[in-house]
């Protein structure tokens, strides 16, 4: 894993004890059906692709409308 990858997944962890943010009711929710690991992986994951559309959405949404 690399270090954007370490980073997301402690920002998942800190999230799980977070009561006010959907990402970690998430976590949570997955937490109680599946293992402990997977359900930080699925919110590593989940904050990664909020991260990219975040920084990189401007380009998406321009090429989407070129396309229409």
């Amino acid at each position: 894993m690399n270090k954007a990858g370490q980073i997301f997944k402690e920002i998942a962890h800190s999230l799980i004890n977070s009561k006010h943010i959907a990402i970690g009711s998430f976590i949570r929710k997955l937490k109680a059906r599946k293992d402990s690991a997977i359900a930080i992986k699925a919110g590593t994951r989940k904050l990664a692709i909020a991260y990219d559309t975040l920084t990189k959405g401007s380009a998406y949404v321009e090429q989407r409308i070129k396309k229409i």
